[in-house]
């Protein structure tokens, strides 16, 4: 494999796969890069599903956590409408506390988000401006911006209460992801089908290709350049 850009590293920290150099250089197409992460897990294939096991990781949390009745508790159920968005951050913190799995954080709103970014860089630009030269400049809009940049995160964490998924589904899926590694050894085997799955979407979201252009032939360097 050639030069490739450093959002490739999301794959080996999902699946805690670290590459040697040597398989980095005998990675040239995306199937190349299953046969190596396939040569980590050193674990029989099953067709028997993780995202059930996923499953049953986020409706403990959800039962124990928050006291959800067991027989609500559905893949197509919305996250939504089981906790309220009244007490809900101190409700998913412990339905992160009681699950056995890593669970995702509560987001901000897309608007707040795209609101501060803005704000952040309209002053680190000001304070760039207004410096009477270049490096002082370039020195106060990085300040400026680190600043703000956590002042704004800290002040608004309060305001972080919506969900990441949609559904019970959607969170067993993200959960999958995120204790890929905790799941498949507690479990003794991997889904093969799964993985590609979780691999093809990992790529898409690096790269923006689309799942068509994600093939087991694919050349990496198409997609990761």
């Amino acid at each position: 494999m050639g030069s490739i850009d450093a959002d490739f590293s999301v794959i080996p920290e999902t699946f805690s796969t670290p590459f040697s150099k040597l398989e980095l250089r005998e990675m040239h197409s995306i199937g190349d890069v299953f046969k190596a992460m396939r040569n980590h897990w050193r674990l029989p294939h099953s067709d028997r599903c993780l995202t059930a096991a996923a499953f049953y990781g986020v409706r403990r949390g959800l039962v124990d956590g928050a006291g959800i009745e067991r027989a609500i508790i559905r893949p197509a159920a919305h996250l939504s409408e089981l906790i309220p968005v009244a007490g809900r951050r101190s409700s998913w913190t412990s339905v992160q506390h009681h699950s056995p799995l890593q669970l995702p954080c509560l987001e901000r709103p897309t608007w707040l988000v795209l609101s501060l970014a803005a704000l952040v860089v309209g002053i680190a630009g000001c304070a760039w401006w207004l410096a009477p030269g270049a490096i002082v400049g370039f020195l106060l809009a990085v300040a400026c911006s680190g600043l703000l940049g956590w002042t704004a995160a800290f002040v608004t964490t309060p305001l972080a209460r919506n969900f990441p998924c949609e559904t019970i589904g959607d969170m067993s899926r993200c959960a999958l992801r995120l204790n890929f590694p905790l799941l498949t050894q507690s479990r003794g085997y991997v889904n093969e089908h799964e993985a590609w799955d979780l691999l093809v979407t990992l790529i898409q979201e690096q790269t923006g290709a689309s799942k068509e252009e994600i093939l087991w032939d694919t050349p990496l360097l198409q997609l990761f350049k």
